[in-house]
């Protein structure tokens, strides 16, 4: 597939904080495999969970769960204008040593672009880069 020549920018700087539930290159993977009563506590918040709402993550708790599972079910997140109109996120979660979330690696792409087989192909990759990273780390412990 030939990309364009054309830069497409976030509106979120790097590393700049998100709120939850929202840009699944952020934290949307790393949300769907925290501990359950982590999770809980998290909805339980009402700042949270207007956060949760408006990320599209549910408007129960149960919804929020029942997407959370489905994350932990495929591996990787998947939302469409989170942050930008017109930008699909894919996100795999990455573990320590010890099984803990304790990041995400994601790629952005022109929603134009992410068609089913493409959208496919993007999130087979995404998620076998987070396994490739969660392996390293298990071999060299995060400090």
């Amino acid at each position: 597939m030939k990309l364009p020549h054309r830069r497409q920018f976030l509106h979120a700087a790097a590393g700049a904080a998100a709120p939850a539930g929202r840009a699944a290159h952020c934290s949307s993977a790393v949300l769907g495999h925290l501990p359950r009563a982590e999770a809980g506590a998290l909805y339980a918040n009402p700042k949270s969970r207007i956060e949760i709402r408006e990320g599209g993550l549910g408007t129960t708790c149960e919804e929020f769960r029942a997407k959370f599972y489905e994350m932990r079910q495929t591996g990787i997140c998947v939302t469409r204008g989170d942050l930008d109109a017109g930008q699909v996120s894919f996100a795999g979660p990455i573990f320590d040593c010890d099984g803990r979330v304790v990041g995400s690696v994601a790629v952005v792409l022109e929603e134009r672009l992410a068609d089913a087989k493409q959208a496919t192909r993007v999130g087979s990759l995404v998620r076998k880069a987070a396994a490739q990273i969660t392996a390293a780390l298990a071999d060299e412990p995060i400090r």
